[in-house]
């Protein structure tokens, strides 16, 4: 027995015909079950049992054993107090309030519906199959993976703004610096994210506000802080750079990244460091507040900030510091629509949405539709889950497989999840 089963028992009253008893005999009618409480607490509120010929209004507290009440130091939190039955799987303890008085206890295992029990080992607990639910999925109705999926990846963007406001607060509420530290980890993707976020921190916001009138002067501190810039050069532009940072460095008093350099390794030469920090360094060079630029767009993807940005004539024709020419000079180097994906998902939509939290405004609508214009990503998860049933367009489908995926179906909490919720409570 697990505890979520235990709560949908309880819920959803799936009990056999017999009349319920506690455990000393007592005729207990269950007249309303109460109210779900996903705060601390019993776990049902506003309850009303008839016991024997006495009505009670209060709460109800589930354990799967009775010991569990103490274990949990529920006999020392006046929020128990008004407990007026215990429902557990196991009574293994009798169990008094401060006051002394026995708790009415309802044991359940002699009292569930068998078939319920037999089909949840079955096709939850035993089965092999992931997720869990797959021979059910095509069944289900289409309205509740719309519904879930939007839940879905609203908890997972509560699960990331955790770190942004921690970070916030250390950043003393600037958001666009918040904003540009996440867009630099975007940019450095899996390989370099860590790297270029790290580069983002080492020096003060303000510096880049002051310096973004030219796009040269941030590729200087971008290089620079991460020690890219080469130690000799004969370049005209690769001079400037050098010159650039030397003159930021002793100006800001900067402090270049120790042991930490970005990899060219496993790498596409489009997503190279150098030129995706050209592409940075230009984004932050149009836009610096681009915060302000994104909470007023309709659209994101394809927004025209981001169709801006190229790099400079050096990283057109180049890869490396002081290296030969590309082959593929003359084309231009721009954020793609699958790059601009990324960083909308991985960067501006969770910082958007905890800037709206942060004033108090609701944007999930705006969010949502902001998911359903980017593509679907792909990788073998979420193909899976469309070859088993999953109805998946777009980037909103596919965030929220990814959040199903970890959260719930690895974990097999298919009762917190209203796929496998709504499954069982078909059973009769």
């Amino acid at each position: 027995m697990r505890e979520d089963l235990l709560h949908f028992l309880w819920r959803y009253q799936k009990f056999d015909e017999a009349p319920l008893q506690t455990t000393t005999a007592e005729m207990v009618y269950v007249l309303d079950k109460g109210q779900p409480n996903s705060g601390s607490g019993p776990n049902f509120l506003m309850a009303q049992i008839q016991i024997g010929s006495i009505r009670f209004a209060g709460a109800v507290e589930l354990h799967l054993s009775a010991s569990h009440w103490y274990q949990h130091g529920h006999h020392k939190d006046p929020a128990y107090d008004n407990v007026i039955l215990h429902v557990v799987w196991e009574d293994d303890l009798s169990i008094r309030l401060p006051s002394g008085q026995c708790i009415p206890t309802l044991e359940l295992r002699h009292s569930t519906d068998k078939e319920l029990l037999a089909t949840y080992q079955k096709n939850f607990i035993k089965t092999h199959q992931n997720p869990p639910c797959s021979p059910f999925v095509k069944s289900l109705p289409t309205p509740l993976w719309k519904h879930w999926r939007e839940r879905l990846y609203l908890e997972r963007l509560e699960e990331r703004i955790q770190a942004i406001d921690i970070r916030l607060e250390e950043l003393n509420n600037d958001w666009e610096a918040l904003l540009f530290e996440r867009m630099a980890r975007g940019f450095g993707l899996n390989r370099n994210g860590e790297s270029f976020e790290k580069m983002a921190q080492s020096f003060s916001f303000s510096v880049l506000r002051k310096q973004a009138g030219t796009a040269t002067q941030l590729e200087a501190l971008f290089y620079g802080q991460l020690n890219m810039l080469p130690k000799t050069t004969t370049h005209p532009y690769t001079s400037s750079l050098v010159d650039h940072y030397a003159y930021l460095k002793h100006k800001y008093q900067l402090e270049p990244l120790v042991g930490i350099q970005p990899t060219f390794g496993r790498l596409r030469p489009s997503n190279f460091p150098t030129i995706r920090l050209a592409q940075l360094a230009q984004l932050y060079h149009q836009t610096p507040a681009l915060l302000a630029g994104a909470l007023n767009a309709k659209k994101l993807l394809g927004l025209r900030l981001f169709k801006q940005v190229s790099v400079t004539d050096y990283w057109q024709s180049h890869y490396h510091f002081e290296g030969q020419k590309s082959k593929t000079q003359g084309r231009r180097r721009t954020l793609t629509p699958s790059f601009q994906s990324l960083l909308i998902l991985n960067a501006l939509l969770p910082v958007l949405y905890a800037y709206s939290k942060w004033e108090g405004k609701d944007r999930s609508e705006w969010l949502f539709e902001q998911l359903e214009t980017l593509p679907l990503e792909e990788n073998q998860c979420i193909n899976h889950y469309e070859s088993i049933g999953f109805h998946a367009e777009s980037a909103l489908d596919s965030q929220a497989i990814l959040q199903l995926q970890s959260n719930y179906c690895e974990k097999k909490k298919c009762l917190k999840c209203a796929l496998g919720f709504h499954i069982l409570k078909q059973t009769q």
